[in-house]
């Protein structure tokens, strides 16, 4: 069965996605991103859709790399913060199909995943800097 896709200010994503986007406040019905001001962590006001950013960085940092026949976009990022897991099914160049399998915890509520993700990114001592992923 084919998937419907949906054009967002966010990307191209299936109408799932779309629908999911839409529960969590961070898109509207015509597709363009909300302007939903939280609380953030120092107590100030920041967009919900940073928080959707935070998590979407630290999906990409945290599933293993897609081989470049896998073609990998926001939809795909998406359907794993949804389902908890993505498979997609590719061949190489011998004709073999193999399957990537990403997976990463299900966010139930993007703000309070969102707020977890950054406080687990910040420095845990004073001058610390944290390098991982960079090479």
């Amino acid at each position: 069965m084919e998937k419907e896709f949906i054009t967002t200010d966010i990307g191209l994503v299936s109408t799932e996605n779309a629908n999911w986007l839409y529960k969590n406040n961070i898109i509207d019905e015509s597709g363009g991103i909300r302007s939903i001001l939280v609380d953030g962590v120092s107590g100030s006001k920041v967009h919900l859709y940073s928080h959707f950013r935070i998590i979407v960085e630290d999906v990409r940092s945290r599933i293993p790399t897609p081989p470049r026949q896998v073609g990998f976009g926001i939809d795909d990022i998406v359907e794993i913060m949804r389902t908890g897991e993505v498979k997609i099914k590719y061949k190489v160049s011998d004709g073999e199909e193999y399957t990537y399998i990403a997976k990463y915890p299900m966010v139930e509520k993007i703000y309070n995943d969102g707020r977890k993700v950054f406080l687990n990114r910040l420095p845990k001592k004073k001058g610390e800097i944290d390098l991982t992923g960079w090479d």
